[in-house]
Formats: structure tokens, C-alpha cells, sequence
């Protein structure tokens, strides 16, 4: 094989490699803000938050991904407000760090929303693990998480 076809060989490769990837991320992100769609009863958080991951990491420039990504994981730690008592700082902060992503690569986030802004969302989210812990009786948890959710933002 000579060099002229060797190369348009990899470039050949190297288009369908992109263009794949890009319909692979359009699918994956489709896939997990589908979730959020659905009944209640039906809604698979821990599934939406898979596909919204491996959207992520196709495209982590991609402030929707990471912000569907965010509510995935704050939706897999608390979907309602009787659930926020039992509030899990791990996820807490795992969504809070893909609103912080969010803000970072949009800081006037315009896209899709499920409800709230990525900034309100980050302020909701610590203020659930607050209650969380104002529940279980753990008062200084809970001052702490309050102060981390007025000093984010």
C-alpha cells in the first residue's frame, strides 16, 4: 500500500470514528433525558444516569449532558421530599459536581431544563443533605452542608 491510500484510509476511519461518536452521544444523551420523561413509577434513575455518563465522556464540553447527568444523581439519592431525610452526602456531592460543571462551561446554562437552574439546583441540593441531617440529629453535618450551600454560589 502506498502512502496517498494509507492515508486516506485513516482519514476514511477517522471521519466514521467522529460521525459515530457524535450520533452515539445524540443517542446517549436522548436516552437518559428520556428517563425523566417517563411516569413516575416507570423513571430509571440509576440507567439514565448510566447513559448520561457515557454522554459525558464522548463529550465532556457538553453542558446539557452534564447537567441531566447532575439531576440523574440527585434524583438516584433523593426523588421526593420524603426521601430527602435519608439524603446521601456521596451522591449530594456527585451532583453537585456536575452543576458545578455546568456553571463552569455555561455560566447562563440556556438548555433544557428538568426544573431548576443548575445554580438553584446546587442550593437545593445542599439543603437537602442539610435536612438529612437535621433529621438524624447530626446538627453540625448540618450546619456545615447549610454554609457549603450558601457559600457555592
Amino acid at each position: 500500500m502506498n502512502v496517498k491510500t494509507l492515508c486516506a484510509l485513516f482519514l476514511v476511519l477517522f471521519t466514521q470514528i467522529g460521525f459515530s461518536q457524535k450520533e452515539n452521544f445524540e443517542e446517549l444523551l436522548m436516552m437518559g433525558k428520556m428517563e425523566f420523561k417517563k411516569e413516575v413509577d416507570l423513571q430509571n434513575f440509576a440507567l439514565a444516569a448510566e447513559y448520561l455518563q457515557q454522554a459525558v465522556n464522548l463529550k465532556p464540553e457538553n453542558a446539557e449532558a452534564h447537567y441531566f447527568l447532575g439531576y440523574a444523581y440527585s434524583r438516584l439519592n433523593s426523588n421526593d421530599g420524603k426521601s430527602m431525610i435519608d439524603s446521601d452526602v456521596k451522591l449530594t456531592i456527585k451532583a453537585i459536581e456536575q452543576f458545578e460543571t455546568v456553571i463552569k462551561l455555561t455560566p447562563k446554562y440556556d438548555g433544557e431544563l428538568v426544573i431548576l437552574d443548575p445554580y438553584s439546583k446546587i442550593t437545593a441540593e445542599w439543603g437537602s443533605l442539610a435536612m438529612s441531617y437535621w433529621h438524624k440529629n447530626i446538627p453540625d453535618s448540618a450546619k456545615w452542608a447549610f454554609s457549603e450551600g450558601k457559600k457555592t454560589w
